[in-house]
């Protein structure tokens, strides 16, 4: 993996959700989104120091599964 042969680089976990239901529990769902992945990533070796881990709160009140995700961006 990337991260373990370059232990200088760092990684942006961004959870996000869509807009249906709570926003209390989308909050959490993104959250949890984004913890799952670091989760994978560090039980794959990645230190903690590398990741950062942020959520983006839906801006539209439609549903958009493609909301549902993480994305990963290499800082």
């Amino acid at each position: 993996m990337y991260l373990l042969l370059h232990p200088e680089e760092r990684v942006r976990l961004i959870g996000s959700c869509d807009a249906l239901g709570d926003p209390v529990s989308n909050e959490r769902l993104a959250w949890e989104r984004a913890f799952a992945v670091q989760a994978f990533l560090m039980a794959h070796g990645t230190l903690i120091s590398q990741i950062d881990v942020e959520i983006a709160l839906p801006k539209y009140s439609e549903k958009n599964e493609r909301d549902r995700k993480v994305d990963i961006a290499f800082q």
